[in-house]
């Protein structure tokens, strides 16, 4: 079985179905336990407000969370502290912010810098059809961040 929290922080797989994502999901959750796993929508993510507004319904971040960087970290970092790590999973990740590679860039440095520490690690995976998959690539590297394709 696959063990998605061994993965680097940012990781991309190609999948054209939801089902694909929903078994990836299972997998996740069986293979920590105490992790959270949650999916965010990526079509509701095209910019940051959107991203904001997704993901504190998705990981049920605390009311008071700001709608800005600093905020969705200090969030991250403190909430979900005692859970066995995070994963968070990105569905049509060739939608999320689609006209800032600047937030991209963002998301992911936030991602790697450990806010949960060891052995509790923070994944992302975007998932992304076979048809839009070169074109995420080219945008992740264009953002700077280091992925691993699965």
């Amino acid at each position: 079985m696959i063990d998605l929290f061994q993965h680097p922080a940012s990781t991309l797989v190609t999948a054209s179905d939801a089902a694909t994502l929903d078994n990836l999901h299972d997998r996740a959750s069986h293979a920590r336990p105490g992790a959270v796993v949650r999916r965010l929508r990526g079509g509701k993510c095209a910019d940051e407000r959107g991203f904001f507004d997704e993901a504190m319904a998705a990981l049920q971040l605390p009311h008071y969370s700001g709608s800005n960087w600093n905020a969705f970290e200090e969030s991250l970092s403190q909430y979900w502290l005692p859970a066995d790590g995070m994963l968070i999973l990105v569905a049509d990740a060739q939608r999320i912010f689609a006209a800032s590679t600047g937030a991209l860039a963002t998301l992911s440095r936030i991602v790697a810098g450990g806010l949960i520490p060891p052995p509790r690690p923070l994944r992302l995976l975007y998932q992304t059809p076979a048809a839009e998959h070169a074109a995420f690539v080219a945008r992740l590297a264009g953002a700077g961040v280091a992925h691993a394709v699965i």
